[in-house]
Order: structure tokens, then C-alpha cells, then sequence
């Protein structure tokens, strides 16, 4: 069972310290500042200065998530915030069809260059998990829908039906291509990845997926793409009746069943640099000598049973692939309570 905690007071990490400090909210109660939520959508921006809160729950059951919005504006040493209760909008003039419904367990990511947050699926107040991709833009304060496409021109990977509906994932922003090279050696594009969650049927095994942002409006360029354990056979296509997202081959070597865990995107360096490489001029020839990969921490597993190993999980985007390994083990305590969190089903 999750922990409601309390928003207020906030705490915030000093970088140059390590070290937490209580974050002082100005206002009182006045209606404008949250209550006790968890499961939302959230995202920093302005350099960390602006915090924005959407949807969660108010209690532990979830039987009720809400699709309010609040911003906590910071002052620049982030020590004072002021809670505002804001109206979501829509940039659409469809307006409210581009914002998202009332939900809870979503992942979200922030692109810190250019302040827009990502949010994908979770669920909503009938426990039906959700598989839709929104996009917030901080400067000018709107919502919009992003429809991916389901077929590409450009990539050699064919598989590339959106991800299953699905709650308690991670969503990271990264940078690289996703099938097909890199497309002239412009290998700073960004693209997401969605690892892991909860669906309908169950713990998401072996799912870590890719979606190039590129592209204007609210229809992408490219379309999700499943990324294929490097040690297993790639198989690219969906077998008939099968629900969407899972694939035809085994996964019994891919990725651990993963949700609620925390992804952290890095940067490692290759291990097999060019015979003709030589110390980067550019960020693109930088980008070539670097590989994406993303540091999974703790989650609970396909049983419910908690995890606190650190996965460390490596992209290639040029074959459609990636590795794992157990980057830091768990710890193994005399007398450990096996803790076990029954899923939310619908």
C-alpha cells in the first residue's frame, strides 16, 4: 500500500551541499495549495523554480483521482514557494479534448532544455488503465495530446504498435535514435523511453520502448518502437491476437518485471570507440562517442514483492537494441519483512 503523504512542507535538495532544506510556503489555506496527494503528475521547471502538480489521489484507496491543477512558483535560492490553483487548457482549439482526464499512477519526464513535462497512461477513477501521451509546455502553460504514429517510412523496425495501456511506469527523456541509425550522425535527437509499469495483465516484463520526438503539431514522426533484448531473437512483428504491445518472441532475458521504480537517464562511454575518432569539436561528434542507458532503481516486481537493486539498463539505438545488468545489489538485511503491494486491478 502507498504512503499518503503530505505535500507541505516541501524539501529541497541543495546541489552544492547535498543536503535537504524545508521549503517555506508563504500563503496560508486558502483554497490554492493542494491536499495530501500522491500518484500525480509532476514536473520542475524555470531551472527548478516552478513545480507543477496534476491529478493523483487524495486517499490511499484511488477509487477518486482528480484533474486539478497547481503550480508552486520558487524563489531562486528555492528556500520560499507560493501554491497557485490553476485551470488546465488546452493549445487545441478543441480545447479540453488535449488535456488529460482525471488520473493517477502516470509516468512523467521533463525535457529540462525547452521545459515541456511528458505524462504517459496510468489510471482512472473505473481503475481502467490508460495508454495516451500528453505533452504540457511550461512557457506557455498548455496541454496538448500527442498522437504517435503507427507505422514509419524512415525505420527499418516495423514493430511499432503503442504501448499497452498501462499504470506505475517510468518515462525519461534521452537522446539518440530510434532504428535505422542515426540518421546522418545526428545523434542528439531526443526520443523517450517507457520502461516497465502495470497493466491488465500484469507487471510489464521486458518492456523498455522508444519514441522519437520529432516532428510539429500533435502528430509524431515516428512511432513507438519496442526495444529487443540484444541477447534474444528480434522479432518484429505482432502476432494475430495478441493484445498490443506484447510481443511474439521470448523474454525471458530481457528486463525484470518493473513498477514504481525510478529511472534516471546517464551517459556512458563506448566501449569500442572509432579507429578514426579523435577528442570531440562538436555535440554531435560528443554524442557518437557516448551511449544512452538509464540507471533503474528499486520498484516491486510481477509478485508485488519491493526491490531496492539498482538496474543499469544500456541503448543501442542503431540496432534496436539494449543490455542490463545489476549496476548495485540489493541489500540483504538479517531479518528482512518480505513486503508485498496486492496491484490496483480493474
Amino acid at each position: 500500500m502507498h504512503r499518503l503523504l503530505p505535500l507541505l512542507p516541501l524539501a529541497a535538495a541543495a546541489s552544492s551541499s547535498s543536503s535537504w532544506s524545508q521549503v517555506s510556503i508563504t500563503q496560508a489555506d486558502n483554497g490554492q495549495q493542494p491536499p495530501p496527494i500522491m500518484s500525480a503528475i509532476t514536473g520542475a521547471f524555470a531551472n527548478g523554480t516552478q513545480f507543477l502538480l496534476f491529478g493523483g489521489c487524495t486517499s490511499s484507496c484511488c477509487f477518486a483521482p482528480i484533474d486539478a491543477q497547481w503550480t508552486l512558483d520558487l524563489t531562486q535560492d528555492l528556500t520560499q514557494g507560493t501554491w497557485s490553483k490553476r485551470i488546465p487548457h488546452s493549445g487545441s482549439l478543441t480545447a479540453m479534448s488535449a488535456v488529460p482526464s482525471a488520473r493517477f499512477g502516470a509516468a512523467s519526464t521533463v525535457d529540462s532544455t525547452k521545459d515541456i513535462l511528458y505524462a504517459f497512461g496510468g489510471q482512472d477513477s473505473s481503475q481502467a488503465f490508460l495508454g495516451d501521451l500528453y505533452k504540457f509546455e511550461a512557457r506557455t502553460q498548455e496541454w496538448t495530446e500527442i498522437k504517435p504514429s503507427i507505422f514509419s517510412e524512415t525505420s527499418t523496425l516495423s514493430f511499432q504498435r503503442p504501448p499497452a495501456p498501462r499504470a506505475a511506469a517510468s518515462l525519461s527523456v534521452v537522446r539518440g535514435g530510434v532504428g535505422g541509425g542515426l540518421e546522418g550522425g545526428r545523434g542528439q535527437e531526443k526520443h523517450l523511453v517507457l520502461i516497465g509499469g502495470f497493466g491488465r495483465q500484469g507487471a510489464k516484463e521486458d518492456e523498455v520502448w522508444g519514441l522519437k520526438l520529432s516532428g510539429t503539431g500533435r502528430q509524431m514522426e515516428n512511432g513507438w518502437v519496442r526495444l529487443v533484448p540484444s541477447s534474444s531473437t528480434d522479432v518484429r512483428e505482432v502476432e494475430e491476437g495478441k493484445e498490443e504491445g506484447t510481443p511474439s518472441r521470448s523474454t525471458s532475458r530481457g528486463l525484470p518485471a518493473r513498477w514504481h521504480h525510478v529511472a534516471v537517464p546517464v551517459k556512458i562511454p563506448k566501449t569500442t570507440p572509432s579507429p578514426s575518432s579523435s577528442s570531440p569539436s562538436s555535440p554531435c561528434e560528443e554524442g557518437r562517442g557516448q551511449k544512452d542507458a538509464l540507471v533503474i532503481v528499486g520498484g516491486s516486481d510481477a509478485t508485488g514483492q519491493d526491490h531496492n537493486e539498482a538496474l543499469l539498463v544500456e541503448i543501442d539505438w542503431e540496432e534496436g537494441t539494449y543490455t542490463w545488468r545489476v549496476l548495485a545489489a540489493e541489500t540483504k538485511e538479517k531479518e528482512k519483512e518480505e513486503r508485498s503491494r496486492p496491484p490496483v486491478r480493474q
